[in-house]
């Protein structure tokens, strides 16, 4: 009995240190990619069969048990011991969220092909293929999804030779689904956002204004007439009915309490940040744009923690309680949540790669940061933690790795500098 109690034990703690191993893309000189332990940086090799692989032309972190690894020009899924599911045969795929991955193709110039695109699942079964024009990741289980279609009407169109011709644009129709890939909510949205909250932001054009919220029922709880209305942070939304009259007040939107409060601004003067991101919430904060005063900072109850101030060009927002800032000099630094400079404004902007304010924030604890056309990661007192000596980035800090590049190759560091590339 207690040689099998001890041989339970050795198997648990055996398991656990298996299940506790972190692998890690490592580039080679040859510009493939194979998978080391980060603990000892030594190579992780499968078994070879028929369907397992050990080399890859790209390949990216482990998430939910399996990884996104390129192979032969396409992209496909890899589990931990190395079996390759559904083969690699797609153009795009996204990370593994524990139930699916998005997958699709693209044209030979890169563009994104309409209705070739669909889930798959741990296993590497192929579901919804072509039945959307696009499918959005799951947020709170349920993803966006898509379809187009070529609007009936006639539209004129001048080119730059003053050629005009009559042709048909296409449209969109936004709805949901569930893990299951039943269609909860139609597709009856001319916009759409993800689940936030339980809700979702949506809108259907109209002379008398566009949006409003729904829930995972798909019913309105709060009505589409607003022409202005941002995403949900900490239940909290900013609106206005009208864009263009000077009557039409910047207004608090509170789901949670079911209470809305006028602000002392007219949306004719309340501007959005010049880099046309939607203003919305944040860490309980938001940026704000004041034409021909500045820009300031609200919290959730519309008072004003910092006044708007011509100091600044650009706030975007808040992360891990700090914001970036722009200097007219368009030159960056950070602030904190009570509108105090931490970070001097001396950095250089970076060029965007995602919808989350690209790569001007904090993600666990580090922020990339360009100087001299070098890109490094500091911390909240401004200490460079990382040198800077890269030239772009694909990906910030998250579980503890973030993809950078030198040159046309991308590789991982992890967060004291550690390259996971051969030299």
């Amino acid at each position: 009995m207690k040689k099998k109690l001890r041989t339970l034990i050795l198997f648990f703690f055996a398991f656990n240190t298996i299940q506790a191993q972190t692998l890690v893309p490592f580039l080679k000189k040859d510009g493939k990619y194979i998978y080391v332990d980060s603990a000892t940086m030594k190579p992780v090799i499968w078994e070879a069969q028929e369907s397992v692989q050990n080399e890859f032309d790209g390949a990216r972190m482990f998430h939910n048990g399996l990884a996104v690894v390129k192979k032969y020009g396409k992209w496909g899924l890899i589990s931990s011991e190395g079996l390759l599911l559904n083969c690699c045969k797609y153009d795009w795929i996204s990370d593994f969220d524990g139930n699916f991955s998005i997958v699709g193709l693209a044209s030979k110039s890169g563009v994104i092909l309409a209705n070739q695109c669909g889930l798959i699942n741990g296993t590497g079964k192929l579901s919804l293929w072509s039945k959307y024009s696009g499918i959005r990741p799951f947020f709170e289980g349920i993803a966006m999804v898509y379809k187009e279609f070529e609007d009936e009407s006639n539209y004129a169109i001048t080119d730059s030779n003053g050629i005009t011709e009559s042709t048909k644009i296409k449209i969109r129709k936004y709805g949901y689904i569930d893990k299951n890939g039943k269609e909860i909510i139609p597709l009856i949205y001319d916009q759409a956002d993800d689940f936030l909250e339980n809700v979702a932001r949506v809108g259907i054009k109209s002379k008398y204004g566009d949006y409003g919220f729904i829930n995972k029922d798909g019913n309105v709880v709060l009505p589409l007439k607003y022409d202005v209305l941002s995403k949900l942070s900490d239940g909290i939304s900013i609106s206005s009915h009208s864009n263009y009259k000077d009557s039409a007040f910047v207004e608090l939107i509170n789901l949670r309490t079911n209470t809305k409060k006028l602000l002392n601004y007219r949306w004719k003067e309340f501007g959005i940040n010049n880099y046309n991101h939607p203003i919305s919430f944040s860490d309980g904060l938001i940026p704000f744009k004041v034409r021909e005063k500045g820009i300031g900072i609200l919290d959730s109850t519309g008072n004003e923690i910092l006044k708007p101030s011509i100091k600044y060009q650009e706030i975007l927002n808040f992360f891990e309680g700090y914001a970036m800032v722009k200097s007219n000099e368009n030159k960056i630094g950070f602030i904190n949540k009570m509108g105090e400079e931490v970070i001097p404004m001396k950095y250089e902007e970076i060029d965007f790669f995602s919808d989350d304010f690209g790569h001007h924030k904090f993600s666990e604890g580090l922020a990339c940061v360009k100087l001299n056309n070098k890109i490094g990661f500091i911390d909240y007192s401004g200490n460079e933690i990382i040198q800077l000596k890269y030239d772009k980035i694909s990906q910030d800090f998250k579980n503890g790795f973030a993809c950078v590049g030198i040159g046309d190759s991308y590789f991982y560091i992890d967060r004291i500098g550690n390259e996971y590339r051969e030299k």
